[in-house]
């Protein structure tokens, strides 16, 4: 008996409501969610393709802009690994403009297929930016 007594209830709230349901259901699905503006990275992958060992240390760089209406500045950038470093200004963006972040890879084991993620903490997300190096190490000749 409680049971259809709550039954009752739940359908007597929802009839007696001011608006009417299709209404409700139309304003949810027809209202699109606005973009997230964000720091956006041209790039999040480089390929340094194949390389010798003896080749020395390889450097790339990740370009990024901020997109949003505030300042920005990145936190931290965390690699994967001692053999990768990376390198930033530091600085507050302002909106419109652009940064770079400089990763530099010392192969220290020799031939390999190398895989390295460098993680970039920033103030606009929750979510951190994780961008990736790769290449193949063969043994030098």
């Amino acid at each position: 008996m409680a049971a259809m007594a709550k039954a009752v209830l739940a359908v007597t709230l929802i009839s007696s409501s001011p608006w009417p349901m299709n209404m409700l259901a139309q304003e949810t699905a027809s209202s699109p969610k606005p973009k997230y503006k964000e720091l956006t990275f041209l790039k999040t992958i480089h390929d340094f393709g194949t390389f010798s060992d003896a080749s020395g240390p390889k450097t790339c760089t990740f370009k990024y802009k901020n997109e949003t209406d505030i300042p920005i500045f990145i936190r931290d950038v965390v690699v994967s690994c001692g053999c990768t470093s990376a390198q930033w200004s530091g600085k507050p963006l302002k909106p419109g403009e652009s940064g770079e972040i400089k990763v530099t890879f010392t192969n220290d084991t020799g031939a390999m297929i190398m895989d390295k993620t460098i993680t970039v903490y920033m103030s606009s997300r929750v979510k951190p930016a994780t961008l990736r190096i790769k290449g193949i190490i063969v043994k030098a000749e």
